[in-house]
């Protein structure tokens, strides 16, 4: 295996590793509220640096893997692009107006004033039945 190869599988092992924590931890949160992760309780409490720690390294090692491990599945360019693009563009836009509806605050995790509208609503309206 190859220098560049090893790099790539470190990467991926990490940029997994660290997902499955996140997710781990939401799953101690709702198991047991005693042992909350998040949200968390304040902006200097160990959860939220643990939290925000993480939430930068999954995507930041999943953009790099995306450089670094660039065309390795022989997929067609039309189907990469014609919906990778579309995806990313959609997902932008809806991440944007979300931290635009909660604010900056609350989308940390800190609290902040209940949201009845925008993109926060859908959710709790599927929720709801």
């Amino acid at each position: 295996m190859t220098q560049g190869r090893q790099i790539v599988r470190a990467l991926l092992v990490v940029t997994l590793a660290t997902q499955a924590l996140l997710v781990s931890s939401l799953v101690l949160t709702r198991l047991r509220p005693s042992l909350r992760i998040w949200p968390p309780p304040s902006r200097p409490a160990r959860q939220f640096y643990f939290t925000w720690v993480g939430f930068w390294v999954h995507p930041s090692g999943a953009f790099l893997l995306a450089i670094l491990d660039w065309n390795s599945l022989a997929v067609s360019g039309w189907i990469r692009f014609g919906l990778g693009i579309p995806l990313i563009v959609l997902g932008q836009i809806l991440i944007s107006r979300a931290f635009r509806a909660l604010t900056l605050h609350a989308t940390l995790g800190l609290g902040g004033p209940f949201v009845r509208s925008g993109p926060p609503r859908a959710p709790r309206r599927a929720a709801a039945g």
